[in-house]
């Protein structure tokens, strides 16, 4: 009988520790959004970047900018300034948070990227990614219902925004 109850306590503290885990290990959430040019890379590269800084792009030269994005503009507007570090061989935009800014969300390490690949008809793909994590269980309840619709919103009105910018 007394090894019956070690065994079940032993149990109890296994199933315990697995909850434990599970609920306040960090979830990585990816949302991305997609769209297609008849632009060539470069150029799209150099629109993107202009409409991002609002400034022209120096011929031979990229510096590094800042760029602030408002996530949950209804709700309770967070203002995020980011550097951007672009790599014009393989046409990336990183946007790397900068670090005097706190972050004000729990959703930590939020990371937009601009990825551009030349597709086999000779268009231009355009990719943007936004990364960032949750920490906890009701963390991620509250990023399931209310955040990542919230920062999908964010992103499907840049991506139209971008799409307009390549339009014209």
């Amino acid at each position: 009988m007394k090894f019956l109850r070690i065994l079940f306590l032993i149990n109890t503290l296994i199933v315990f520790t697995f909850w434990a885990l599970l609920f306040t290990s960090e979830s990585k959430t990816t949302l991305t959004a997609e769209l297609t040019t008849e632009i060539p890379e470069p150029a799209a590269f150099k629109l993107i970047v202009k409409k991002l800084t609002e400034t022209e792009l120096p011929a031979g030269q990229i510096k590094p900018e800042t760029v602030r994005f408002t996530y949950f503009e209804n709700d309770q507007p967070v203002s995020v300034v980011y550097q951007l570090r672009l790599d014009d061989k393989q046409y990336q935009i990183l946007f790397m948070p900068v670090q005097s800014e706190a972050q004000p969300l729990i959703l930590k390490n939020i990371h937009p990227q601009i990825t551009l690949k030349k597709l086999v008809d000779g268009s231009t793909s355009i990719q943007w990614q936004i990364h960032y994590q949750v920490p906890g269980w009701t963390a991620r309840i509250l990023n399931r219902f209310f955040w990542k619709p919230a920062l999908e919103k964010f992103l499907n009105r840049q991506i139209l925004d971008l799409q307009q910018t390549l339009a014209s």
